[in-house]
């Protein structure tokens, strides 16, 4: 059976447009009559359109025109006339040309600006110009057209997100990959094939009146080791009426409701019997939710090893939520339109126009912000991606490539979104492979003997993951350091030394220059671990780009776990002893208050011996959100010293114990970029001890 594949709208309208006529040089700027023209401009050619043509075919049924006009309706704010818009293009954007009532004597040239744009060019005085909308040309074939640039090559969409023939392709590809694992695949192979999840979900068979699957839940450890099983990576949406519970885990080892499984899930289960697979992971049908054995913290603890043993990660890329589903027929994006064009051998041929929107669309899945779905992707030997437009299968040896048609221009099969982190050893093995994937292997393998990654490259590797995985969403915030403790337990055998709290105890006391650098601030919580640790606040974090000498010695760290087999999840209390240069300072807030001097309405100031104030004069970046306050003392305890100074902010929470506050950095006085802060030499700041929680 054929894949349906989805083409583009045409008509005899769009199909007069115009996208390879001559161009002619148009100068553009930001002012009526600039006084700094720039020697710079743009090329283009008239479509042969006006903007009252695509409403005129938005009427009648032409589904580019209603695209058209309703962008430029919806983006602007416009009082001509529909005539009076003439459509250009430049060959991937289209812009729009406007008449002004005021005409404009001399050429200038191209000022790129977010204002209104004016045109500057002997042909087109006196004319207003908007920028509204990108498109990419592609064909089914590799031609060139008569501007002597190759076309984008990409295949239609396929209508079934899992077609016949795209999962015949799936299951080839996957034999193949699994026959390749003692040589070019071994990045891929399978860590130790005894183990299988708690629970896993039976496919039994399928009831043949109305083609609807019997499934059932089963005990992992019945199974044998050749036993093959997918596993799911979803959003919930919200909580979920069918899950295990302690009250139906009996009734679902004899079978699950099929009308009361959610229809994302549904889809999974159907997708893993279409690939030949008979058993899936799901989390809310194979980890009791209201255990009171703790029967979460227990299977939340195997995550490496349940999708690192899974033939298949199915990503529901595509749903939103648990209840929408991903295997059902796709559309078009909006705007989607078959197009001619003359080729270099002067034949006509046709394009296909896809709009920005559509790449929007396809990166704004809900799954790609959360935050348990990035250690899905990674701890996954094999990905089966199911997006709005396209199908893409991946391993570790082959994350780009693969797909059933249409596909973005850009690498979309990198699940990490990660381009350019790529191995570069020449081992045959690990050649061309994300580090990523490479540092997942050795995870999983640490007896290997192969070549592994410079302990530099890990550590970037790690702290780039944390400040992508903190600018996910999380439902419960609390779940801030368990949904990347699966791979900080595949990092751990790479990086060493023990794990506390989101930081790796080798890595002190640099570990603790993290710093929230997003705008958005919010109340710190009081539960989520020590504020030593970025788990202990929810916003975006990374590391500063502290060098240079430590001057802060870690004298202890004490870590209290929730569950102690669970070294990588979360800590009750955790206490930090440290001995270094500190200052203390006055801080207060005001929020009305707020500069660029002080932004957020942080002021910092010292007492000078002379009983004079003076402004701290350095970058202070709070790591929560903190109510107005009058002026206390807080206190800059330095981390290292070279051309500037880093460190971080504490203020006092009992009598013996401080908390911290922030991240500094200041250019003092003897620093190699000292500006203009007055504050004492950190060799004069005095050493000492904190306890820090």
């Amino acid at each position: 059976m054929n894949d349906l594949l989805l083409r583009g709208h045409t008509c005899l309208r769009c199909r007069k447009i115009k996208l390879c006529e001559p161009r002619e040089e148009i100068f553009i700027d930001t002012e009526l009559d600039s006084k700094y023209p720039r020697d710079s401009s743009s090329h283009m050619s008239f479509t042969g359109l006006r903007l009252d043509d695509l409403e005129e075919g938005s009427q009648n049924g032409c589904s580019l025109g209603k695209y058209l006009s309703s962008q430029l309706r919806e983006g602007y704010p416009l009082t001509w006339t529909s005539h009076d818009l003439k459509l250009y293009t430049d060959g991937w954007r289209f812009h729009g040309l406007i008449p002004l009532e005021k005409t404009l004597s001399g050429d200038r040239k191209l000022e790129f600006s977010t204002k209104d744009q004016y045109v500057h060019a002997p042909a087109h005085k006196g004319k207003s110009y908007v920028e509204f909308l990108s498109y990419e040309i592609t064909t089914d074939e590799d031609v060139e057209w008569t501007g002597g640039q190759n076309l984008l090559t990409r295949k239609p969409i396929v209508a079934d997100p899992l077609s016949d023939i795209t999962a015949a392709t799936i299951r080839d590809w996957k034999l193949r990959c699994d026959r390749s694992q003692s040589q070019a695949h071994t990045i891929c192979s399978r860590p130790s094939p005894g183990f299988f999840p708690t629970r896993l979900i039976e496919i039994v068979g399928m009831d043949t009146n109305n083609q609807i699957p019997h499934v059932r839940l089963v005990d992992g450890k019945l199974l044998n080791g050749d036993t093959e099983y997918t596993a799911l990576s979803y959003c919930w949406g919200g909580d979920l009426k069918t899950c295990l519970r302690e009250s139906n885990k009996d009734l679902y080892r004899t079978e699950i409701p099929w009308d009361k499984i959610p229809r994302t899930i549904q889809d999974a289960i159907l997708t893993s019997q279409k690939l030949g697979i008979g058993f899936i992971w799901v989390d809310s049908l194979c980890i009791i939710q209201d255990s009171k054995a703790d029967d979460k913290n227990i299977e939340i603890g195997q995550m490496t090893q349940v999708y690192t043993h899974a033939a298949f990660t199915i990503a529901a890329r595509r749903a939103p939520n648990a209840h929408t589903g991903f295997l059902h027929e796709r559309s078009l994006p909006s705007g989607t339109t078959i197009v001619d064009f003359c080729s270099e051998d002067c034949k006509t041929r046709q394009c296909t126009l896809t709009f920005e929107s559509a790449a929007k669309d396809e990166d704004a899945n809900v799954l790609d912000t959360r935050g348990w779905t990035l250690q899905e992707y990674l701890m996954s030997r094999r990905l089966l991606i199911i997006g709005s437009w396209t199908t893409t299968w991946s391993c570790r040896k082959e994350r780009v490539g693969n797909c059933d048609g249409w596909t973005l221009d850009r690498e979309k099969g990198d699940p990490f979104n990660y381009n350019g982190s790529w191995t570069s050893s020449e081992n045959t093995v690990f050649k061309g492979t994300h580090r990523l994937d490479t540092i997942a292997f050795f995870g999983t393998h640490p007896d290997s003997n192969y070549p592994k990654p410079e302990d530099h490259l890990i550590l970037w590797e790690w702290n780039s993951l944390v400040q992508r995985y903190t600018q996910r969403n999380l439902t419960r915030q609390t779940d801030r350091i368990l949904a990347i403790s699966g791979l900080a337990q595949i990092f751990s055998p790479m990086r060493g030394g023990a794990y506390v709290a989101g930081l790796w105890v080798k890595d002190f006391p640099d570990t603790l220059l993290w710093e929230n650098r997003s705008r958005a601030l919010y109340p710190r919580p009081s539960d989520q671990g020590p504020s030593w640790s970025w788990t202990a606040i929810n916003s975006t974090v990374t590391w500063g780009a502290g060098h240079g000498k430590d001057v802060l010695s870690v004298d202890s760290i004490e870590c209290d776990l929730d569950q102690p087999s669970a070294p990588f999840g979360s800590v009750k209390r955790g206490a930090l002893r440290v001995t270094g240069p500190a200052l203390d300072l006055e801080w207060k807030r005001t929020k009305s208050t707020s500069s660029l001097m002080s932004p957020g309405g942080h002021h910092l100031r010292y007492l000078m011996p002379d009983g004079m104030y003076i402004n701290a004069h350095i970058k202070f970046l709070p790591d929560a959100e903190e109510p107005d306050s009058d002026w206390t003392t807080v206190t800059l305890l330095a981390v290292k010293v070279d051309d500037y100074t880093t460190g971080i902010v504490l203020r006092k929470s009992t009598d013996s114990e401080h908390s911290r506050f922030g991240y500094f950095d200041a250019k003092l006085p003897g620093d190699k970029y000292h500006i203009d802060c007055q504050l004492p030499l950190v060799r004069k700041w005095g050493s000492r001890t904190f306890t820090i929680i």
